[in-house]
């Protein structure tokens, strides 16, 4: 009877035990490394980028690339949004393209560089941007697209009826590359072609902000007379 409560008591402290290490040890764990630190940090910066909190993420994305300096993504989304904060010349000393192209990523690098060199009218930089990624033929999703547009801003229209052509063989409703496509054929004269891609365009998106911004490139672009592509 006595061994018997002596190897109870004895499992009851051992269970007591192993309980005290469960509850201590967590709070006793070493602290995250730089690189742990850095990817916390670029989480909250991306959460307040997409908030269009510009103070806070750029804070974070500043902090993570102080963290993790050769980390090109912190690099290059602390660059956005110095961008969009109107902060051009720092964003630009962090960009290393030739850094950026030779990495996994630098593709889709350039893309997100590219694109805000759109959104702020600076055509002929993004296009030119963009022919790096042009140059190498494996090109990103979405890649076709959005150098047709820089193409078109830029007056490249032959260049972007190419890559137009080749998206709507399997994209027939694709509402942004009918639009982009009424441009070219009213470049080209094809008057009929132009409006029937307009309408169809316009019709098949569901967002005002797009039947606007549309219409209104379509006016900006194809003002004056008749341009050979």
């Amino acid at each position: 009877m006595k061994k018997k409560m002596l190897e109870n008591i004895l499992i009851a402290g051992i269970i007591f035990f192993e309980l005290v290490l469960f509850v201590v040890l967590p709070g006793c764990a070493e602290p995250a490394s730089k690189a742990e630190s850095a990817y916390l940090l670029e989480r909250t910066g991306y959460e307040a980028y997409q908030d269009h909190r510009w103070v806070d993420a750029e804070k974070d994305y500043r902090q993570a690339s102080k963290l993790d300096p050769q980390n090109l993504k912190y690099r290059n989304n602390l660059s956005v949004i110095l961008y969009r904060e109107g902060k051009r010349k720092e964003a630009e000393k962090l960009l290393d393209l030739a850094r950026i192209k030779k990495s996994r990523a630098g593709k889709h690098i350039l893309i997100n560089r590219a694109n805000v060199l759109l959104e702020k009218h600076q055509y002929q930089q993004a296009r030119e941007i963009l022919g790096e990624i042009r140059l190498s033929r494996s090109w990103p999703t979405g890649f076709r697209r959005l150098m047709a547009y820089a193409d078109i801003r830029t007056g490249h229209y032959g260049e972007a009826s190419l890559l137009l052509h080749e998206i709507i063989r399997t994209r027939h409703r694709d509402p942004v590359v009918l639009g982009y496509l009424s441009i070219i054929y009213k470049k080209e004269g094809e008057e009929s072609l132009a409006q029937k891609n307009l309408q169809q365009a316009l019709n098949l998106s569901p967002s005002p902000g797009f039947r606007k911004s549309l219409a209104l490139l379509f006016k900006e672009t194809t003002n004056g007379t008749k341009e050979t592509p």
